[in-house]
């Protein structure tokens, strides 16, 4: 069996949202994470791409309305 985390995020900068914290804090229970990127007002999608995906292991960034980034090892 495998597991798949899921969150969305839009202006987490802006609202001083800890989504890398939130992010990182529930990696080690899943096989994938998904993360949709809403059309933000700050740079939250760059924040996102920040997170080391080897590190992170699969991780699948999805911005929604903009573009579609995957990063996955």
């Amino acid at each position: 069996m495998k597991v798949t985390g899921f969150t969305f995020i839009r202006n987490a900068i802006k609202y001083d949202y800890p989504i890398v914290e939130a992010i990182k804090s529930v990696l080690p229970l899943c096989d994938n994470f998904v993360v949709a990127v809403g059309k933000s007002e700050d740079n939250t999608l760059d924040l996102i791409k920040s997170i080391d995906p080897v590190k992170s292991k699969r991780l699948m960034m999805i911005a929604i309305g903009l573009f579609i980034f995957k990063a996955t090892k």
